[in-house]
């Protein structure tokens, strides 16, 4: 972790100020943004945690292909306000696979697709503090808030229906 763009990563993941964390949770110290997502939506520990190792790997990669000589390294006082080069193709890089994958026809066939960007609107009534309207209270989200709630109450029944789909129903005997 000695390249400073992903010093810079993990510090900007750190600053969780003003994210607004459930009633009663105890902060720990090196919680990040990742961790507000795992406690908000109720992902999975080990998952987050993988996808924490790979936006930091996936940086280090598009950084080390950039400047594969020690020599040619930026200082950290070269990185501009606006972001690295790396975090700028990671981030192009993550757009348009998104941008692929959001044509209307695909959202029937995707149900997950569909789930995600309603996780967006909420995560950003989340972020903007908004209030609902059919509870009075600030926005949260509908599945989460218990650990693994996010595979529980929406992984589990989409795999097991599509599971039921594909599958012809057994004999009973009897």
């Amino acid at each position: 972790m000695s390249l400073p763009e992903i010093q810079a990563t993990v510090i900007a993941l750190r600053n969780t100020r003003g994210l607004p964390w459930p009633a009663g949770h105890k902060k720990k110290l090196d919680e990040d943004m990742l961790d507000w997502l795992q406690t908000m939506f109720g992902f999975q520990k080990d998952n987050v945690s993988n996808q924490r190792e790979h936006l930091i790997l996936l940086l280090a990669n598009v950084h080390i292909r950039q400047f594969p000589r020690p020599e040619q390294q930026p200082k950290v006082a070269d990185y501009s306000a606006r972001g690295s080069a790396a975090e700028t193709a990671v981030h192009g890089t993550l757009s348009f696979n998104m941008g692929r994958g959001c044509k209307p026809e695909i959202h029937a066939r995707m149900p997950l697709l569909y789930i995600y960007h309603h996780m967006a609107f909420e995560l950003y009534e989340m972020l903007a503090g908004s209030i609902s309207p059919m509870t009075g209270e600030h926005v949260k989200p509908t599945y989460g808030g218990e650990d693994e709630a996010f595979l529980q109450k929406v992984v589990t029944p989409i795999l097991s229906d599509t599971v039921s789909r594909i599958l012809p129903p057994q004999p009973t005997t009897g």
